[in-house]
């Protein structure tokens, strides 16, 4: 993003996903977010799809985004951190799913919509730093119960309303159906990557007036 292209974003009221895994993952660049939270412009955090994140972790994106941004060169008091991580998958978000008054805050008269943490597991003992153990510990782990407004989905570790164990079983069966149907795709991918890799190097080698990558 240029400046004036930031320029336009942040007086649009437009929402800047950071999706710090998938962008890693596909080496698409890292996103300015320093820049982009220092000129007022609303960035939540996100893990975009299966095809660029495997895991779909939204605890591993958070500590990822708490940890990246500190590769930029610029004053480490300007470096993202547990709160700003924080801030992107909460209030950033709730703002970018056009419910800032319903979500991201845990308030009265607010959307129930809540994750709970075991403070029993590993990420958390001893409790020193609730928001640090969050934002950097392996969080997943501690994960008890979930509740999307107001109705529990995850009780104590167990997914309510649906057969786990028989779901699991079904996509492994349909999984390796899709797998076979895919060879003969991947033989053509295979046919056509010298090329498209030919045509993704001069594309990442032509000047655009912004800087893709981290650089000295």
């Amino acid at each position: 993003l240029t400046r004036s292209d930031i320029e336009l974003v942040r007086d649009a009221g437009v929402t800047i996903v950071h999706n710090p895994v998938s962008n890693m993952k596909l080496g698409s660049g890292i996103c300015p977010v320093p820049t982009l939270l220092r000129e007022g412009v609303n960035v939540a955090l996100g893990t975009d799809g299966m095809s660029s994140n495997d895991g779909n972790d939204m605890f591993a994106a958070l500590k990822i985004a708490g940890l990246l941004h500190k590769l930029w060169e610029v004053d480490y008091e300007e470096w993202l951190g547990a709160q700003e991580a924080w801030r992107m998958a909460t209030v950033g978000g709730a703002r970018a799913a056009g419910d800032a008054d319903g979500l991201g805050r845990i308030e009265p008269g607010r959307r129930a919509d809540l994750v709970l943490l075991d403070l029993d597991t590993i990420p958390f003992t001893p409790l020193n730093n609730p928001l640090h153990q969050t934002v950097f510990g392996s969080t997943t782990l501690a994960v008890d119960s979930t509740m999307i407004g107001g109705r529990w989905v995850v009780r104590q570790g167990i997914v309510t309303g649906i057969d786990e164990a028989a779901i699991h079983a079904e996509a492994r069966e349909i999984g390796g159906e899709m797998l076979a149907r895919h060879d003969a795709a991947f033989e053509i991918g295979e046919a056509l990557l010298t090329s498209l890799h030919a045509g993704w190097l001069a594309a990442m080698r032509t000047e655009v007036g912004a800087e893709r990558k981290l650089h000295r």
